[in-house]
Parts: structure tokens; sequence; C-alpha cells
């Protein structure tokens, strides 16, 4: 007697009706696709997806002998047992995707996540995007093992003076170098520590915008130590922040000192954050070996840059370090673009607090453009004036307002003119290409890190290189013209000893007085700060004026 095709099918383990086929497998996709969405990670989604197609296909195997009309006995002995194993099988598969479906929504470590980690991970993948925005309300600091700092004032004082705190490593200086050459302007007097007039090479640098009250603590430095310790105050909060430059191939007593330094400056019990910065020399991409991997352990601090700070032709490292015994006061943490395209160089590295900046003071200013003048109808307009309406005025005031008046008025319609916004302090040769120049380089240099397209690189290094060149000669041609100003005219003494001032780089006695501190409270108005120093004297004369009566 023959079988059917079907029975024949069943029997070798084949059987499976194409018309059931598309239906079952639509039913697969969509559970599928739902796990994709509901579980966390793909590798849960696949173990589970596999399992729940292997269970309908062993549940389609075992219903299908139902739907057989015609099966002899021999046949359906044999499927029997099939089933029952199927079943057992579908069981087990059952249970096995109920306890992995519990697994799913269970997070790796429960409870509150470690601070640390959460706190870090935060900071450095803040959105680019916002960095902006970011850095005009945050107080910045920015280090830069800057490998000689004299020649590459101008570079920094055009791409850096947005940041509150400037600080560089391996400065190069010596006694030859004074600190007028190298101030920048809108920072006060710079804190520095060269390594001697007999040693080459090393020394470290901190540049301290005016409105930051900053002094130096020397307690917590050591003669042979390259450091910087400042004592910073934010509102109610104070911070120390330390600048280091470590030797490569330092011995032990290198880091048995900065163990010292940090010891003390832990036991400061009046300081509510410790930060700390500078080239290290340890590299933290291949921490096995970290000479400073301890000392953060012991003193319970953070290390936040996690991407490499120096570049060689065939190498790159993390050597540029910023530490803090509290990451949760540091907003964004990073590593800028390279000043200069060299061989070897080292990045800067950016840190954000959770401090807000203070605003700079900016007013607006109208200023004549004299040589473009119409001065025939200038002569004109006064010469028509009603001279004699003004002199009859008996009242003083008036009189020098409608004088006033009336040669401005004039003025305005003879002499082109125009409304500036005037920012203290900014350097006279940043104009304005100069520094879209270097928003466009800086823009380009975030696309080219968050894509890594080489096509990006390369523009960036293009546009690197462009803005080097015009921040140079922007400086070059305005020193230029102002030599021109002194030979082809006759200025007064005062502008003539003003030019020369500006062509030397001399600064004038007009430098802001920093946040004052008095009875613990830091004084930031001008009005304010002229009454603080006014006030002994003040009290002089009041003391004075008791002993006459």
């Amino acid at each position: 007697m023959g079988v059917g095709i079907e029975l024949y099918r069943m029997r070798v383990g084949q059987y499976s009706p194409g018309k059931n086929i598309k239906h079952r497998l639509n039913y697969i996709d969509f559970i599928c696709i739902n796990l994709f969405l509901a579980c966390k990670s793909v590798s849960q989604a696949l173990v589970l997806s596999i399992l729940i197609f292997t269970l309908t296909h062993q549940l389609g195997v075992c219903l299908k002998p139902l739907e057989m009309k015609h099966v002899d006995s021999n046949v359906q002995k044999i499927t029997s047992v099939n089933v029952n194993l199927r079943l057992f099988i579908i069981l087990f598969l059952l249970f096995v995707i109920q306890i992995l479906l519990i697994l799913a929504g269970i997070e790796v470590n429960p409870g509150p996540s470690d601070d640390i980690d959460s706190s870090q991970s935060s900071i450095n993948s803040t959105d680019m995007s916002d960095f902006g925005e970011l850095f005009s309300k945050s107080v910045s600091i920015l280090h830069l093992n800057v490998q000689s700092l004299a020649p590459k004032i101008d570079l920094i004082q055009a791409e850096y003076s947005d940041f509150d705190i400037l600080a560089f490593s391996e400065t190069w200086l010596n006694n030859n170098h004074t600190d007028e050459s190298i101030e920048i302007l809108n920072y006060q007097h710079p804190f520095r520590r060269d390594r001697g007039p007999h040693k080459v090479g090393g020394g470290i640098i901190v540049y301290v915008k005016n409105d930051i009250h900053a002094q130096r603590r020397i307690d917590l430095e050591s003669e042979s130590l390259e450091a910087i310790w400042l004592e910073i105050k934010f509102k109610d909060k104070k911070a120390l922040l330390g600048t280091f430059y470590i030797p490569p191939n330092s011995g032990p007593d290198i880091w048995e000192k900065i163990e010292y330094s940090l010891d003390m400056a832990s036991n400061d019990n009046t300081i509510n954050y410790i930060m700390a910065t500078g080239d290290f020399n340890d590299n933290q991409l291949a921490p096995v070996n970290s000479k400073i991997t301890p000392l953060l352990s012991q003193f319970s601090l953070t290390q936040l840059i996690d991407e490499p700070t120096h570049f060689t032709e065939s190498s790159s490292s993390l050597l540029d370090l910023f530490i803090t015994n509290d990451a949760h006061i540091i907003t964004y943490c990073g590593v800028g673009p390279p000043l200069l395209d060299q061989i070897r160089f080292h990045c800067p590295i950016i840190s954000l607090l959770n401090f807000p900046k203070c605003r700079q003071k900016t007013f607006k200013r109208k200023i004549w453009l004299y040589d473009r003048g119409d001065y025939d109808r200038y002569r004109n307009i006064l010469s028509e004036k009603n001279w004699d309406s003004v002199i009859n005025l008996n009242n003083v005031e008036q009189f020098t307002t409608e004088i006033t008046k009336t040669i401005i008025e004039a003025a305005e319609k003879c002499i082109p003119n125009k409304i500036i916004t005037v920012r203290k302090n900014e350097p006279p040769w940043l104009t304005n290409d100069v520094k879209k120049k270097i928003r466009k380089k800086n823009r380009i240099h975030r696309k080219a890190k968050k894509y890594n397209n080489p096509s990006d690189w390369s523009k960036f290094k293009k546009i690197r290189n462009e803005v080097t060149s015009l921040i140079r000669k922007s400086k070059e041609e305005y020193n230029n013209n102002l030599i021109k100003k002194i030979m082809n005219s006759s200025p007064s003494t005062t502008n003539w000893w003003k030019t020369v001032k500006q062509i030397s780089g001399l600064k004038a006695n007009d430098a802001s007085v920093p946040p004052l501190m008095v009875n613990n409270n830091l004084i930031f108005d001008e009005i304010e700060k002229a009454n603080e120093f006014n006030r002994p004297v003040i009290q002089v004369l009041c003391y004075l004026k008791l002993l006459v009566i």
C-alpha cells in the first residue's frame, strides 16, 4: 500500500506545509523585533530570538500529527514518542526563556551607580555642540606643555585669552625673560617658576584672570619639585590648584615629593576642593607601571583625561593630566587642538568648572573717522550758526551745553563715525578676521575629532597653519603702522610716548585691580574697591580732625 506525500515527509521529519510557513515566520519575526526593542543588549535579544525560533519549530512539529487525517498505527506510535520528547524540550525552552526575560530587566550591578565613574563618563561625553554655551558660563582652565613660551606669547594671547586660568609647563624661561615681556592682557602678574640661570628646559607658569582672586601657596611647594600651588576663591568656596612638570625618567624621589605635596594639600581643612594639572610624564594609556595611580588611590583623587595628549611620529600617549578630589565640580574635561603644526607635540587639556564665569565688562564708544571728513562743509556749518543766541545765554551750564551740542551736530554731518564695542584689554592687533578664523579652526577640529575623517584632519591642519600665519601677520602689520605713525607725523609728546609703549610692549599703569578680600568677602565692583582703598585715609583724616578740635 502506498503512502501519501504528506505521510512520507512526516516520516523523514521534513513536513512543513507551505501555507503555514508564512504565518509562523511572520509571528516569529514579530516576536524577534519586539525582543530587539525591549532588550538592553543585542546579545540578549539574539539568544532569546534563537530560543523562540527553536520553540516554535518544535511546537509546529508536535502539532502537525494532529492535522493528519490518514496515519497508520505504526506511524502514530513513533510520532507519540517524538511528541513526548519534543514537549519536554518545549517546556525546558519555555523555562529558559522566562529566566532570560527576567535577567534582561535586571541591571548588572543593581543599586546606586558609582559616583566617580558616572561623573567621569558624563564629563568626557559632553556633546561638543554644548561646549560653547558651557564655556561661556563656566570658569575654565587650560594646561599645555608649551615647549618654549616666549616666542609663542602672541599665539597664546590670540588663541587662549578667553580662558580664566592658563597653566603652561616646559616654559624654558630664565632670568633674561622679564615678567613684562611675557604678560598677557587682562591677566594678573604671572605666577612663574623657572629652573634657574644654569639649567636648561623645564619651568612652569600660571596666568589668572584679573577678576579671580588667587594667591600663591609656597608652603605646599618644594625646592626640587617643579610645581606651583595657587589658592583660588570661588564665592564661598576655596580650591587649591597645583601645576606640575615631571621630567621624563624621573627617579622615585620625585614621586615621594609629589606625595608629600599632595598630603599637605589634603590636610588643609580650610580647602573645599583640590585640583592638579600638568605634564606628569606618566602614560595613563599603559598604567601597568604607573607611578601616579597609587597616589590617586591614596588621596582619593580622580584623573579625568581619557585620550592621548602627546604625539610623536609613531606613537601617542596620555601624559598631561587633570586631577581632582571631587569630579562633580567639573562639567567638562577634554583635549583641545594643538597650538602649532609640529612633528612631536602636546595638545592642551581643557577643564570647565561648575562655578560661574565673571562677565567681562564691555562698553560702547563712538569713533570718528577723521581722515574721511569734509572739513570745508564743517567750517561752513559752524560759520552759518547764529552764535549771538548762544552768547546771550545767562546760565553757564546752558551756554556750555549749547556750544557742545552745536559742534557735535556739525561734526556728525561732516565726519563719518560709527559705534564700536570696546572690550577691555583686548589686544588691538587681534582683529575680527583673526577671531573668526580661530573659531572656524576650532569648529573643524571638533568635527575631525568626532568623525575621525582623514579629509577633515587635512582641512584642520591647513587652517591651523593659516591661523598661525594670520596672527603673526596681523601683529606685524599693527607694529609697522605704529612705526609709520611716528615717522610720518609730528605727534605730541604724550602721543609719542603712548605709541612707543605700544610698539615696545610696555604696559601703562592702568592695570585692573584684582578682587579684594575684605572680611572674608570678595569685592569685584570698582567703586567698592576704591572705597576700600580710601577707607584708611578717611580714618586718618577723621582722627586728625578730632585732634584739631
